[in-house]
């Protein structure tokens, strides 16, 4: 039975490109900027976790999510906050220019060539009434969910996810309370970093890493986030896991010319007959 297998690949698919996914939606709520340089951040954890094999295993992981979250800290104090002063299309552009210059830099530092990607997670498999499951894919979507339940509990349960949706619905009376947007902005970003790292230490069992994996990576995410619903974590996530699912079947039903359109046909569709997403609430224009 390939059904099952392939709702199961596509799910694991979609759930990594849901973290990344996330991390758009968190830092266009806080900041009003879509960060295209998102995905950049997945290929180089996914680069530094591959340089820091002859570390420990939980090392490496840290240094690899921690050297990503940095870099998209880095990318808001300087270049983003700088532009975001003429407005969140300059800021948009800034994001799709750091994109490229991230992949040149890996490029750069470590080639053309493929890397060695030491795997953390088991890939077997097993049997379940005449179906193979992927161990690997059930262990991937595990660790979403688990990275998921801990973002939100951060975000619903702690002082600092208050202050973060509460500046992100509205910054003026945040700074009216002694908070500052930029600073929370920039924590913002950093978390962002965080997930996109976790992402690429995911998809590096999934996929080959590769210099310009950053690109097709964002793509993916930003149209997970369209499909689930711009504004909506959850959506963001479940939009992820249908386009996961719609790539998978597209790819062994039609051909796998076909699956790289797949993001694009999405968004097209969407914003055409259901520009709120899955989880976003209908918008009512007045007559």
């Amino acid at each position: 039975m390939v059904l099952p297998e392939l709702l199961v690949g596509g799910v694991a698919a979609g759930a990594v490109y849901g973290l990344v996914a996330l991390g758009l939606v968190v830092v266009h709520s806080s900041s009003n900027v879509v960060n295209f340089s998102q995905g950049s951040l997945s290929a180089i954890a996914a680069y530094v976790f591959a340089a820091a094999s002859g570390l420990p295993l939980l090392p490496a992981m840290a240094l690899a999510v921690l050297v990503a979250a940095a870099v998209a800290g880095l990318m808001q104090a300087t270049f983003v906050s700088w532009s975001g002063r003429f407005g969140p299309m300059n800021a948009l552009l800034v994001t799709i220019a750091l994109l490229l210059v991230a992949d040149s830099m890996i490029r750069e530092i470590w080639g053309s060539r493929t890397p060695t990607f030491p795997r953390f997670l088991p890939d077997e498999s097993f049997s379940a009434a005449s179906v193979n499951i992927s161990v690997l894919d059930l262990a991937v979507i595990g660790v979403v969910i688990v990275t998921a339940v801990l973002f939100w509990l951060v975000m619903q349960r702690t002082s600092v996810g208050l202050v973060i949706r509460g500046t992100a619905d509205n910054p003026r009376a945040a700074s009216l309370m002694g908070i500052s947007p930029r600073k929370v902005s920039l924590m913002v970003w950093i978390v962002g970093g965080a997930l996109a790292g976790i992402a690429g230490l995911l998809l590096g069992h999934l996929v080959t890493p590769r210099p310009e994996m950053g690109l097709a990576i964002v793509v993916k995410a930003f149209a997970g986030a369209v499909i689930g619903g711009f504004a909506s974590p959850l959506g963001a996530i479940a939009g992820s896991v249908l386009l996961g699912v719609t790539e998978a079947l597209t790819a062994y039903y039609i051909g796998s010319l076909f699956q790289d359109a797949v993001p694009l046909v999405l968004i097209v569709l969407f914003l055409a007959f259901r520009p709120q997403g899955l989880v976003g609430a209908a918008v009512h224009r007045a007559v």
